[in-house]
C-alpha cells in the first residue's frame, strides 16, 4: 500500500512532468466548486421567493376574515363583502353561479372553503401592483398570483419583489385582456424542478390526478373564476395565440388582436399535434367558451399545457 507521503511525491513529479494537464484538473477543481456555491445560492434564493409566494394565500385569506369578522365594518369592506355574496348565488351569462357549482356532488364539502373568504387584492398589490389575478388549483402546489407587465418576457426571470432570477412569477403576455376574459387566456409560468410554480402541471398526463384536480380557480378582487379542465398535452413552441398574428415579409410578426381566436382552434392544433398520451375532452369545448391555458416548458423545444373552460 502506498504510503501518503510517496502518494503526493507521485503527485508532484506528475505535475512536473505534465504541467498542462494539473491546471486543466486544478480548473476543473474550481469549476466543481463554483458550480455547486451556484447550486447552493440558486436554491437558498428559490426558496426564499417561494416561501413569500406561500405566504401570500394565508395572508390574503387572513385579512379577508378579519374584515368580515369587524363589528364596525368600513363602507368599503361591507360594500366588498355585499357584491361577494351576490356575485355567488348570480349566474354570469352562460355560466353558472357559484351556489350551482357548489351544489353539483361533493363539490360544496371538496371546494366551499375556497369560496367562503374573499382575498384582498391590496395586499397582494402591495407586493407588486402588476398583480392581475391569483390562480389556485385546489389540493395541488399551485397556488401563486397572476402578473401582466408591458415587457411581455419580464416576469419570466423577475420575482415579485422584483429582484432578477428564478422562480420568476406567473403571468400573462399583454396581448390577452387583463380582466382575462378573451377567448384563450394563457398563463406561462416555469417548470421547477421542485415543484413549485407549474413544476407538477405534467401530472395531468395521469388520469387518476386529472379525475382527482379536475378544477382550476381564478381569483379577481370581486369574484371567483372556476374552470374545468378539457386539454392536458405536450405540445410545440408555437405560439398559442397564433390565430391572431400575421407573419410579416421582414420575418416579424403583427398582432392583430383576438378577433381570431376561438377555444376550438386550439383544441385542432393540439390534436394535430398529436402528443403521445395527450388528453382532449374535444366535445366539452364550443365556439362561446373561454379557455384558460397554463403553459410551461417541457423539454427543448416542446412545452406541456393544461387548458380549461370557464364553467363559473
Amino acid at each position: 500500500m502506498i504510503s501518503g507521503r510517496a502518494f503526493k511525491k507521485k503527485c508532484k513529479k506528475f505535475i512536473r512532468n505534465y504541467p498542462f494537464i494539473g491546471l486543466l484538473l486544478w480548473l476543473l477543481l474550481l469549476g466543481a466548486i463554483a458550480f455547486v456555491t451556484y447550486l447552493i445560492v440558486y436554491n437558498v434564493s428559490v426558496a426564499r421567493h417561494q416561501d413569500v409566494y406561500d405566504s401570500l394565500w394565508t395572508t390574503t385569506q387572513q385579512v379577508g376574515k378579519d374584515i368580515r369578522n369587524r363589528e364596525e365594518e368600513g363602507q368599503e369592506a361591507a360594500a366588498q363583502r355585499e357584491s361577494l355574496a351576490i356575485a355567488q348565488t348570480q349566474s354570469v351569462g352562460d355560466y353558472m353561479s357559484v351556489e350551482e357549482f357548489l351544489n353539483i356532488g361533493d363539490n360544496r364539502q371538496n371546494y366551499g372553503n375556497y369560496f367562503s373568504n374573499m382575498l384582498d387584492f391590496a395586499v397582494l398589490k402591495s407586493y407588486n401592483a402588476d398583480t392581475i389575478a391569483y390562480l389556485l388549483i385546489p389540493d395541488t402546489p399551485v397556488s401563486y398570483p397572476v402578473l401582466c407587465s408591458d415587457d411581455n418576457d419580464y416576469y419570466l426571470n423577475h420575482n415579485i419583489d422584483g429582484s432578477e432570477g428564478y422562480p420568476g412569477c406567473l403571468y400573462i403576455e399583454n396581448y390577452n385582456s387583463q380582466d382575462m376574459s378573451d377567448a384563450i387566456n394563457v398563463i406561462y409560468g416555469h417548470n421547477m424542478s421542485n415543484d413549485t410554480m407549474f413544476g407538477t402541471l405534467n401530472e395531468y398526463d395521469d388520469a387518476a390526478y386529472r379525475e382527482a384536480h379536475p378544477y382550476v380557480l381564478l381569483y379577481f378582487a370581486e369574484e371567483v373564476r372556476v374552470y374545468e379542465v378539457v386539454i392536458a398535452s405536450a405540445y410545440s413552441n408555437e405560439h398559442l395565440l397564433s390565430d391572431c398574428f400575421t407573419m410579416l415579409e421582414s420575418g416579424g410578426f403583427r398582432f392583430d388582436g383576438m378577433n381570431n381566436a376561438e377555444a376550438p382552434s386550439l383544441v385542432a392544433r393540439v390534436q394535430e399535434y398529436g402528443a403521445w398520451g395527450a388528453y382532449v375532452d374535444e366535445a366539452a369545448v364550443t365556439a362561446d367558451d373561454q379557455l384558460l391555458v397554463m403553459s410551461t416548458c417541457a423539454s427543448g423545444d416542446i412545452r406541456y399545457i393544461v387548458a380549461a373552460r370557464r364553467i363559473v
